[in-house]
């Protein structure tokens, strides 16, 4: 597909299709990178999209648990705490 470049006050832009758009999922905002001399436009990743990974990933390794109640030393929660 081709598009053509256009002057948008100091700027230039390209007009996407509906189609493209809507394949994309792309809404308000968008991401923009470039690499190697091309433009990716892509919708927005959410900042915990990649956490579901990274759990199966410590899991695996065994690094997912975080048990470290023997190794506070205080009596705060004997002693101070009160309902």
């Amino acid at each position: 597909m081709k598009a053509r470049l256009r002057k948008i006050g100091n700027s230039q832009g390209i007009i996407l299709p509906k189609e493209v758009i809507e394949m994309c999922n792309l809404e308000k905002e968008v991401e923009i990178t470039v690499s190697e001399n091309k433009i990716i436009i892509q919708a927005p990743q959410s900042k915990r999209s990649t956490w579901e990974a990274a759990f199966k990933k410590a899991k695996e390794k065994d690094e997912g648990v975080l048990d470290d109640a023997d190794l506070i030393q205080n009596n705060w929660d004997n002693e101070e705490w009160e309902w």
